[in-house]
């Protein structure tokens, strides 16, 4: 813990601490951005496998209906 301390008071009297919040900012908003890419693709690719799972099922929305004609000889 001691030398955690030290390096951070390294970095601000040698003025690199703003240059390593940067860089560890970009990175945080780097993966934050490609996490959030990621979900937003899958979000749509099951979107899409849904509306064509209902347009392949038809107007009945998958529900089955069977009409029997009876007809008097």
């Amino acid at each position: 813990m001691m030398w955690l301390l030290l390096l951070l008071i390294l970095l601000v009297v040698t003025g690199t601490l703003w240059l390593v919040v940067k860089i560890a900012l970009g990175v945080a908003l780097g993966l934050f951005l490609g996490f959030l890419a990621i979900a937003v693709f899958v979000w749509w690719r099951v979107r899409r496998a849904l509306r064509d799972d209902r347009a392949r099922r038809g107007p009945g929305g998958g529900s089955s209906e069977v009409t029997v004609l009876y007809h008097e000889d």
